[in-house]
């Protein structure tokens, strides 16, 4: 099956799709075979005849049909080279945002190798998985890890999820901790009047 990922990037999360004999949806598809022959300094290995150099006249405008707009010419150009994986998506598996007081568990390896890389930032991945949201495709839906155990959860979630794919429905979706269209897990408002009470109670009111 073709797995969307959302944001995109993530080297272990990429290899365990492939593990498990599914495709990773990407806006560069690149195999791991082909990763470990590249040569980053060599032209000569870029793969002109695929996205984005095969963009051109209304292939451009495809991001459009997504958004109003308004919304920033970068993030419609992102979601064009994304176009692919909102109509061609089997399934996706959805990676929360990161908390942004949280510990780094391995440095700047944390975010370039074990989870997502430079992708993964902005307003895009929100578009993205709003898009992908609107169809009848199994999700898994996961908040960030901010710790080892968390993240031995992560992979072990991902695993148990692309191993089943297969008996899933179509409306399936895994969203444990309750992840919202901005990636970060749902966070229940208290009311006015139950705040002023608080505020009341502390001040002996």
């Amino acid at each position: 099956m073709k797995i969307a990922l959302v944001p995109e990037g993530g080297v272990l999360l990429t290899n365990l799709i492939y593990k498990n004999g599914h495709t990773p949806l990407q806006m560069t598809n690149i195999t791991p075979e082909k990763a470990r022959q590249k040569d980053p300094y060599d032209d000569e290995v870029i793969d002109y005849n695929a996205p984005p150099y095969t963009l051109n006249g209304t292939l451009v405008q495809a991001g459009n049909k997504y958004v109003c707009n308004e919304v920033p010419s970068g993030i419609k150009g992102r979601l064009t080279l994304a176009d692919h994986i909102i109509r061609e998506a089997e399934a996706a598996i959805i990676l929360g945002r990161a908390p942004k007081n949280r510990t780094r568990m391995y440095d700047r390896l944390n975010s370039a190798i074990l989870l997502y890389g430079g992708v993964g930032k902005g307003n895009f991945p929100k578009f993205l998985l709003y898009s992908l949201r609107k169809r009848k495709i199994p999700r898994l839906e996961m908040a960030y890890p901010t710790n080892r155990d968390e993240l031995i959860g992560l992979f072990e979630r991902t695993n148990r999820f692309l191993r089943n794919l297969d008996e899933y429905p179509d409306d399936y979706v895994s969203n444990d901790d309750n992840l919202t269209t901005d990636g970060m897990p749902y966070r229940k408002k208290i009311a006015l009047s139950e705040f002023v009470e608080i505020v009341n109670e502390i001040n002996g009111i």
